[in-house]
């Protein structure tokens, strides 16, 4: 009698022997929850890198738009700088010697040039030496000082403008009190320029 086994056993006993080869299946709702929270995640990431690059282009805005105001601030302050005339200004002290001024009081108090007395005729004559443009016809124009300053009885400070504005003329005249034994009372003490200024603006 044959002892092999049929072939049908050897099928059975392989089909025993061998493990299963099937993959555990994953329940549909676990899936589906993890497929949710792995979304929610990747939603809060981009959602985070969105809102860095928001604020970090709001960050460049800003500092583009700061540059942008300083250079145009730059820009107008050396406009308005350049715009603005430079002043110049230049002083004569009176080179009049105490001896002169008092010969010019003592022809006055003999009763000439009676306008040496008058500090504003005295401040014309002698503005008609530092500005030719006031002699003649244009001086007539211009007689009447624009700014009266320092009005005092021995101090009066005239000023002068050029008609193109250009130029003023500031003329400081005195009356010293020592001239007052040869004129007798303060009333009749000439009237000397002390001091000119010529300011220009060009």
């Amino acid at each position: 009698m044959d002892s092999k086994p049929s072939t049908a056993a050897l099928c059975w006993m392989n089909q025993r022997s061998l493990p299963s080869q099937r993959r555990a299946l994953r329940h549909p709702a676990a899936e589906f929850e993890l497929i949710c929270a792995e979304g929610a995640v990747n939603a809060r990431r981009i959602n985070q890198e969105q809102k860095m690059k928001a604020a970090m282009s709001r960050t460049l805005r800003r500092r583009i738009l700061g540059a942008s105001l300083l250079t145009a601030l730059l820009m107008c302050t050396g406009s308005v700088v350049g715009a603005v005339p430079v002043a110049k200004r230049v002083v004569h002290n009176s080179g009049i010697s105490r001896s002169a001024i008092e010969n010019l009081q003592r022809w006055v108090s003999s009763g000439h040039d009676a306008w040496c007395l008058n500090a504003q005729l005295v401040a014309s004559a002698e503005l008609r030496h530092l500005a030719p443009e006031f002699a003649g016809d244009q001086y007539d124009l211009a007689a009447l000082p624009l700014e009266t300053r320092s009005h005092a009885a021995t101090r009066v400070v005239y000023t002068y403008h050029s008609l193109d504005g250009r130029t003023s003329y500031r003329i400081t005249m005195r009356r010293y009190r020592w001239l007052q034994a040869i004129a007798g009372n303060a009333s009749s003490i000439v009237w000397v320029p002390a001091k000119t200024e010529v300011i220009s603006n060009e």
